[in-house]
């Protein structure tokens, strides 16, 4: 759930008349909104560890796959940063967020992801300092507390199952807001291919969780047909072509349009957890969710005055 760090970074931000992007940023918030609910199905065959192998090794050889297709040579001499940027961005949050659904909804999980740029910003401004504070992100960071909370109906109590999934999920956004700052001091000047990028990160953040998914590999379920129809889709599609597709959305819509699907991914979480899963959606976490991208949507207004 990292895609929308790369297009803060300021990488690409080409403007557009038309709306050919569209199709690419609509497949892109389902295929990430829908990756919430592929989790929790494939939780019931594989421990959080087995998963995240599995998911990152597909979207591994999908990405290597399309790098071959584009003629492009992936970028060996930087592997020790993107050993580091998979860690953050990849192998970490891989095992962190099926964790977290051990514990909590696809829903919750979802909604709490979305609180992700706030975490950015506010590891910008207290850690990196590579930025004024503005009224704006204080304010958007504020309402996106607020809405973090009312999403946990912390009024009626949180069980101690459910802040374990809550943290793992926090720490995983954590991870996501370390990796920005990096990828755009070390990696962005660069001017690699995003796609070969990609490729040699998620083939190395598949080796990174690789020894540890070795002593989880006793199922929980046996392996069905959909098992593997999904776990083609969450690593293919999730983490292989949907990066692909969002580099598309980057460069003809521009960075600020395609980090916009940070807002879609919860809603489709939602639909997708109440529709196909049956999980309960409390008045208080569709409250909390808006209430956090408000937060967002208030705090990334500080650009606009920059």
């Amino acid at each position: 759930m990292a895609k929308y760090f790369y297009f803060t970074a300021g990488a690409m931000t080409l403007p557009t008349s038309s709306k050919v992007w569209l199709p690419s940023y609509l497949i892109v918030a389902v295929i990430w909104g829908l990756s919430f609910y592929f989790v929790e199905v494939l939780l019931t065959a594989f421990h959080p560890t087995l998963l995240a192998f599995v998911r990152l090794t597909i979207g591994a050889l999908v990405l290597l796959v399309i790098n071959r297709a584009m003629k492009l040579k992936l970028p060996f001499k930087i592997w020790k940063k993107l050993f580091f940027m998979a860690i953050l961005m990849n192998s970490m949050p891989g095992f962190l967020f099926a964790f977290a659904q051990d514990y909590i909804s696809s829903i919750l999980a979802g909604i709490i992801n979305a609180s992700t740029p706030l975490v950015t910003l506010l590891l910008l401004m207290l850690v990196f300092r590579d930025q004024k504070v503005t009224r704006f992100q204080i304010i958007g960071l504020i309402t996106g507390f607020i809405g973090v909370l009312v999403v946990l109906g912390i009024w009626t109590g949180v069980a101690s199952g459910q802040l374990i999934g809550v943290l793992a999920v926090l720490a995983a956004t954590v991870g996501y807001g370390f990796s920005l700052p990096y990828y755009k001091r070390n990696i962005v000047p660069l001017n690699y291919s995003p796609t070969s990028l990609m490729a040699l990160q998620i083939t190395i953040s598949a080796l990174q969780i690789a020894p540890f998914a070795m002593f989880n590999l006793e199922l929980r379920s046996a392996i069905s047909p959909q098992i593997i129809f999904v776990s083609l889709m969450l690593g293919g599609f999730g983490s292989g072509l949907a990066y692909v597709l969002h580099y598309r959305v980057t460069a003809k819509a521009g960075a600020a349009i395609a980090s916009t699907v940070t807002y879609v991914t919860p809603i489709v979480a939602a639909v997708a957890g109440v529709t196909l899963l049956k999980e309960v959606l409390h008045w208080y976490e569709f409250a909390g969710a808006t209430i956090v991208v408000l937060g967002v949507v208030i705090s990334q207004r500080q650009k606009a005055v920059s």
